[in-house]
């Protein structure tokens, strides 16, 4: 209980409120390093050992930034990981 906040539930409301977002960046953080580790296991294997291309892995990549699953800068930068 806050004793000496004038209104408690509304404090509390913003703190949950502010879980909530830390937690949605914090798996968007996490799916964001998985995909930079599948881009650099891309430019490690060759597009035959995997059995799927580059371009396979672009419409994954597009895919999950459709979804909201991962920004737009991070979307870029594995991109360009990939391509190169």
């Amino acid at each position: 209980m806050f004793w000496d906040v004038p209104e408690p539930d509304k404090a509390r409301a913003v703190l949950v409120g502010k879980l909530t977002e830390w937690r949605e960046v914090f798996q968007q953080q996490k799916i964001a390093f998985s995909v930079e580790k599948m881009a650099e296991r891309t430019t490690l294997a060759s597009p035959q050992s995997t059995g799927e291309t580059v371009v396979d892995k672009l419409e994954k990549l597009k895919k999950l930034l459709d979804a909201g699953a991962i920004t737009k800068e991070e979307y870029e930068k594995a991109k360009k990981k990939l391509l190169e």
